[in-house]
This record gives C-alpha cells, sequence and structure tokens, in this order.
C-alpha cells in the first residue's frame, strides 16, 4: 500500500512539473552526465543510481538544489570533498540549462509551504481568540484565584 502512495504521489508531483523539468527526468543526456560525474569523481558504480535518485528529488521539486551536495554526503557516506565535486558537475551539467525552472519550482513551494504555514498559524490564533472571548460557564470564577481551604 505504501508503495502504491508513492507511485502515485510521484505521478502528482510529476503532473505539476514544467515541461522543461519533466523531459530532463527521463532524458538520456541526464543519465549520461549524472554517470559521467560520478565515474569522473571516483564514485562506486553501485552508487551511481542513488546519486540519480537524489538528482530526481531535485528536479521533482524534493530536495533543494542548495541541499543536493550535503544530501549526496550524509546519504551515501562520501567525502565531503567529493561529494561536492559530483554536486557541483551535476549542478553545471543537469541542472544549469534548467536553472529559471528549477528557481521557479522551489518558489512556488516555499510560497506554497509559508502560505500552509501562516493558515496553520492563523488557526491557531483564532482558537486563542475564540477561548479568550468565550465566558466560562460560571463567569463569576476567577481562573487566578486560589480556593478557600
Amino acid at each position: 500500500m505504501e508503495q502504491e502512495n508513492s507511485k502515485e504521489a510521484f505521478w502528482n508531483a510529476y503532473e505539476k512539473l514544467p515541461d522543461e523539468l519533466k523531459d530532463a527526468l527521463f532524458a538520456e543526456s541526464t543519465t549520461d552526465n549524472i554517470s559521467k560525474a560520478c565515474t569522473d569523481n571516483g564514485l562506486p558504480e553501485e552508487l551511481i543510481s542513488d546519486v540519480s535518485k537524489f538528482t530526481g528529488k531535485v528536479l521533482m521539486g524534493l530536495l533543494a538544489p542548495k541541499d543536493f551536495p550535503i544530501t549526496l554526503e550524509l546519504e551515501l557516506n562520501l567525502d565531503s570533498n567529493q561529494a561536492r565535486k559530483i554536486a557541483g558537475d551535476i549542478d553545471r551539467t543537469v541542472f544549469g540549462h534548467l536553472r529559471i525552472s528549477l528557481n521557479k519550482l522551489y518558489a512556488d513551494s516555499i510560497a506554497e509551504k509559508e502560505k500552509l504555514s501562516n493558515n496553520k498559524q492563523e488557526e491557531g490564533t483564532e482558537d486563542k481568540k475564540q477561548k479568550l472571548e468565550t465566558p466560562e460557564t460560571n463567569s463569576s470564577a476567577d481562573p487566578y484565584r486560589e480556593p478557600f481551604i
């Protein structure tokens, strides 16, 4: 069931992407550039698919480009210099010509998250206001007064 939700989430996110990013996700040149960046920087072949996965997450709007190098370092247990070089090569060869679409995608994503956050904060504020404005059942009761013993 979780795998079905994951696939559904992927295709829902995919449908919202600009055509340029959709094309890049499945382009042979993207795969070639990722492989070249990895092999040029001494990455073992068995990790190239993981780098492709994180590259895809950037293209899908699920991983910010600025977080890409640190994600490679931490998730793949790479030396920070090696991760930075691989990410730099991929940034130049894969993300470079997609910069405008990626910036727009992440700007829209950030704006949506801020909007959701603001709505939640406003809901919390409304709840607090309502509690303050709602009189207690016993209006003469002082909540700060200690009871007589």
